[in-house]
Parts: structure tokens; C-alpha cells; sequence
């Protein structure tokens, strides 16, 4: 995304500037804080059982790590690069429509639902195998 430092899960998704920026609009984290996770997995297990997460800021997470490697990928291979906040606002605002969806059976769409699932599954499948185990 910066395009300084190795381009590591690490760097990725917790030392590079840019991408505090996202988890400071989040404000999931400690003002001022240096918290560095390893693996996905690590910070998920961080959220769970030490930080006590609810569910939306885990679903949170998640919808932004994601949104943050797309957003990466589009940029490498020549698509627009798009800010920070727009990067997390419109995952925001995806997963709003989702459980707009999920919680309203009027507006349920099970194709849609299951399009969403199935594209998280595959995100975390697309980290496990470019960074290891989640």
C-alpha cells in the first residue's frame, strides 16, 4: 500500500502508516499504541480474548482487512488507488448492506448473503496461503 518497508503480513496490515490510519477510524485500538500481531489470526485471537471485541468490531475487522488487501491489489495491477478513509468507509458500508440484509426478512436476498460468505471464506483461505496459517 506504501510501498515502504518489506511487503510482509506485517508490515501489511499492522506497521505500514496507511494502514493505522484505517484502525485509527476504526478506533478498535489504544490511542498511541504499538501493537503488532504476526498473523491474521493473531489479531482476531487478540480481539476475542483480550481486547473483548463484540461481534460487530470483529465483523469490522475483518470487512476492512479485507478492503485494505483489495484495495492493495487493484492498485499494483494498474486500477485506481484509493485513500484510506474511502478504502474503509465503502467496506463499512458493504458489510452494512449485508446485515441490512440478514436482519431484514423483507430484504433477505440469499444469493446475496451467500455470495458475501462465500467471498469471505474465500479471503481467508487467499491469506492462509500467501502469509500461512490464520
Amino acid at each position: 500500500m506504501c510501498q515502504s518497508g518489506l511487503e510482509t503480513s506485517g508490515h501489511m496490515f499492522w506497521e505500514c502508516e496507511r494502514v493505522r490510519e484505517a484502525w485509527a477510524l476504526l478506533k478498535i485500538f489504544p490511542a498511541h499504541t504499538n501493537i503488532q500481531f504476526l498473523s491474521f489470526m493473531d489479531l482476531l485471537w487478540y480481539g476475542v480474548f483480550e481486547a473483548k471485541w463484540d461481534a460487530l468490531q470483529l465483523e469490522n475487522i475483518v470487512i476492512v482487512t479485507w478492503a485494505l488487501w483489495r484495495s492493495r491489489n487493484e492498485a499494483r495491477t494498474g486500477g485506481e488507488k484509493k485513500s484510506v478513509s474511502k478504502t474503509v468507509n465503502d467496506a463499512l458500508e458493504y458489510l452494512a448492506e449485508y446485515q441490512a440484509c440478514v436482519k431484514d426478512p423483507d430484504k433477505k436476498q440469499l444469493v446475496w448473503v451467500l455470495w458475501f460468505e462465500m467471498r469471505m471464506v474465500i479471503l481467508l483461505v487467499l491469506l492462509a496461503r500467501r502469509f500461512g496459517p490464520l
